[in-house]
Order: structure tokens, then sequence, then C-alpha cells
């Protein structure tokens, strides 16, 4: 058990997924390719997961790898949750044959994957807002926490994420 809710207690979530390319080069060339997870938490509120394309044994769960597509290689939190039972990881790891299925696990830095939960991906819902704003340092899962080291490196990007996305709406262009 990890003390986290989300990851100890049975149960389905309808999960709002996106994907993205990090450098944002063109495709097909190879990219750090990212995974946000926007998972209610309460009614009317929600935390966010953002893994990035990375290996998943003892070294490669640090080292951010580049895919040419979605699907193809695991996802993982790079960084670790300071949870009540101490340090771990996430993952979304794809399952054979099924570039829209994987198995969600969490390790301890040294640990082996521990699956908790399945992730199927659908089509996006009629009138579904497609400019979702992913932020894991404002949008926390309750018990997932990030380390004071983490959440500094974090809370800078995603602060020039949020105005250059701001700098836009502001244009007119998404």
């Amino acid at each position: 058990r990890t003390g986290v809710a989300w990851l100890d207690e049975a149960g389905t979530d309808h999960v709002a997924v996106r994907f993205s390319r990090s450098l944002g080069l063109p495709a097909p060339r190879p990219d750090i390719l990212g995974m946000a997870l926007r998972i209610a938490t309460q009614p009317g509120q929600f935390g966010d997961v953002l893994l990035a394309t990375t290996g998943t044994g003892l070294l490669g769960r640090y080292v951010l790898l580049p895919a040419r597509r979605h699907g193809m290689r695991a996802y993982t939190s790079l960084f670790p949750y300071r949870t009540t039972a101490g340090p771990i990881l996430l993952a979304a790891i794809p399952t054979a044959g099924s570039p829209r299925h994987f198995e969600l696990a969490y390790s301890r830095p040294k640990g082996p994957w521990l699956p908790f939960g399945t992730l199927n991906l659908t089509e996006a819902a009629p009138g579904h807002d497609l400019d979702l704003s992913f932020d894991p340092v404002l949008n926390v899962i309750p018990g997932l926490d990030s380390y004071d080291w983490a959440a500094r490196l974090r809370r800078r990007s995603y602060a020039a994420s949020r105005r250059a996305r701001e700098r836009r709406k502001g244009r007119g262009t998404c």
C-alpha cells in the first residue's frame, strides 16, 4: 500500500488524457513524448499527472528517451512523488498488441513496477475541451506530493508554460 487513495483503492475513473511532443520536432522524427492524465479527486476537483517516455529499468526510468509514436514506449513520472509510504514513481506501460491500452504501475525508486490499474483510451467525447492545461504543480492528487527539489524544478517550467499559454490566448491562437 502507498497511502494514496487513487493508487490503493479499487474503482473506475474517467480521466482526460492528452499526448504531446515535448521538443516539438515534426513527426515522424523521434521526440520525447508526453502523456498527461487528469484524474477527478472529488466533485469539481482534479489532479494532474504528467509522464514522459523513459525506460523502465533501474537506471532507464530516470532517462528521457525519444520515441516516434505514442503507445510504443513506457511513460514514467521521472521524478519520485513523496507518499506516506515513501518515494514512488508512476508509469503507464503499453501492453502488447495495443497502443491504446496501458498498465498503470508504481515503483519504489529501485524496486519492481507494481500494477495498480489499467488505462484504456477511447475517442474524445463530443464537446470535449481539447485546450485543457495540465499542471501537476497546481493540481495535485491527494497523497502524491512533490519533493521540494522536484517542485522547484516543476514550478519554474510550468509557470513559464502558463505564461506562454496566456500570451497565445491573448493573440487569439491556442
